[in-house]
């Protein structure tokens, strides 16, 4: 028997070990070492894959390039906080037909913070004390004077258990009912202060039930402006029956004080900033507009002293309000006529040379707080500023950098600066039309914060809502001077109701 010689097959790899292959030299690819790794007596690498991880100092493969830091320039677009529904009003601004059939896109939101039960009814004495209840906090601005508006419904609400009385009670009721969200209760309220109006309406001739009325009538316009689901017809209504019954039971009168001052004085500030409201919607019924140019004549019905006085829950006197009144009644005139030139110019002197003066007894610590006579004096110069941009900018048509405009800004961002807060919407939202720097916004956007967390049952979440918008529209306007006046009757229009401003 022949012998078979035996072949035996030594194992290669397919490629170099990668020791070899770094060292650039021949490999026998001998398994499971290479014959050049033994006799250097080096641990071979084997054949296995290897990760393609950059040695280092290899530049050319560093997982982070060494690039020099380099300026690029910008180009002209920039990035805006704004939203697709700004962008929307943006493009409808000049559209004459979306003005009139616009559909409201957003309605103000509702406050997180929610307020106590209301306690009307509960007790009546003392009137005065610390506790002012969430209704009469939300529907007016914060006066520390004893006998103001505030003092003057809680005594009218709970004088007795007359339908007068009950009127303003359920409407107050109503309002607390609302923005605690308990739609079911503010309706129930709503719908008895209704019934209880229209009891007082029929003893009307009784001096204390017409006052009562008439703070009735405003609560309830107050209540439809702040209802998410409420109907502008309804506002309007109790809106135009509270003005008819101060026409018929006032303006025959002369020189009216004390708790009825009070009360006219509250509704004169309501009815001015409603028809400042209603001259920006553009879906405003005719009955809107009739009321809108319906006059109180304060300046007929108080005394003069009164007329110029700077009034705590108003902010400032009513003849500045009356100023205010006649420059919104200026807007619907608005050309280059020589006779609509110097009626502007007429009025700017006038709010140029009006001398608001504090109350009586300011510096009475027992009336009032620490540093009235300066926040007084402050916000009523503040709201002397605010006009004025109003009249220049929205009324005659002006530039923002115009000299009036412009100098009026600078001094109200100075003593909003100072003051740190500010709780009055129209005062705001004419600053904010001046301001178109970051500085000047993050100081509007301060002051309203400040403000918000000072009185939380208020507008002024709203009023940041509308004066981001006012921004957004100017920023999408890009180098082009805005107009004013447009830019407000798009942002206000663009509520399902005309928001408010006090």
């Amino acid at each position: 028997m022949a012998t078979e010689e035996v072949i035996v097959f030594t194992p290669r790899g397919q490629k170099s070990c990668l020791n070899c292959k770094h060292r650039k030299i021949a490999c026998d690819r001998l398994m499971p070492v290479c014959s050049s790794c033994k006799r250097r007596k080096k641990i071979c690498s084997g054949y296995d894959y290897n990760l393609s991880w950059p040695r280092s100092g290899d530049k050319r493969r560093a997982a982070t390039a060494a690039v020099p830091p380099q300026k690029y320039q910008t180009d002209t677009f920039a990035f805006l906080n704004t939203s697709s529904w700004d962008v929307m009003l943006h493009y409808e601004n000049f559209d004459a037909k979306s003005q009139l059939n616009r559909v409201g896109v957003w309605t103000p939101p509702s406050p997180v913070r929610s307020p106590k039960l209301p306690r009307f009814g509960t007790n009546k004495c003392p009137i005065y004390d610390n506790e002012i209840s969430s209704a009469v906090r939300l529907i007016t601005s914060r006066g520390d004077l004893r006998q103001d508006v505030c003092g003057l419904l809680r005594r009218m609400s709970l004088t007795d258990d007359g339908v007068s009385s009950l009127a303003v009670r359920y409407a107050m009721n109503a309002i607390s009912y609302l923005y605690l969200k308990k739609a079911d209760e503010a309706t129930l309220h709503q719908m008895h202060a209704v019934a209880a109006l229209q009891g007082a309406i029929d003893r009307i001739k009784d001096p204390r039930c017409r006052a009562q009325a008439i703070a009735a009538s405003l609560l309830l316009s107050l209540y439809e402006v702040l209802c998410p689901s409420g109907k502008t017809t309804v506002w309007s209504v109790h809106f135009d029956g509270c003005m008819t019954i101060v026409k018929s039971s006032y303006q025959d009168r002369r020189e009216i004080e004390g708790e009825h001052a009070v009360l006219l004085d509250w509704v004169f500030y309501h009815s001015v900033l409603y028809k400042f409201s209603l001259q920006h919607w553009q879906q405003r019924t005719p009955q809107m507009a009739a009321i809108a140019q319906r006059d109180m004549f304060i300046a007929q019905i108080v005394s003069y002293d009164h007329f110029g006085t700077i009034h705590s829950t108003l902010g400032c006197s009513l003849e500045l309000l009356e100023f205010l009144s006649q420059a919104i009644d200026l807007v619907n005139n608005r050309d280059n006529s020589k006779r609509s030139s110097h009626a502007i110019y007429d009025l700017e002197s006038k709010i140029r040379d009006i001398n608001q003066h504090p109350c009586v007894g300011i510096d009475r610590e027992d009336y009032h707080v620490s540093g009235s006579r300066k926040r007084y004096v402050t916000i009523a110069r503040m709201y002397q500023l605010a006009v004025l941009i109003y009249l220049d900018r929205v009324v005659r048509g002006s530039a923002a950098d115009s000299r009036l405009s412009r100098t009026s800004a600078e001094e109200g961002f100075a003593l909003l600066r100072d003051l740190g807060l500010c709780e009055r919407p129209f005062i705001m939202v004419m600053l904010a039309l001046q301001a178109e720097g970051d500085s000047d916004r993050l100081l509007v956007l301060s002051a309203l914060e400040n403000a918000i967390n000072e009185r939380p049952l208020s507008n002024l979440t709203s009023t940041e809502h509308i004066i981001r918008s006012i921004w957004a529209q100017q920023d999408l306007q890009g180098n082009e001077q805005a107009d004013a006046s447009a830019i407000l009757n798009t942002v206000v229009s663009s509520y399902d109701i005309p928001p408010s401003f006090t």
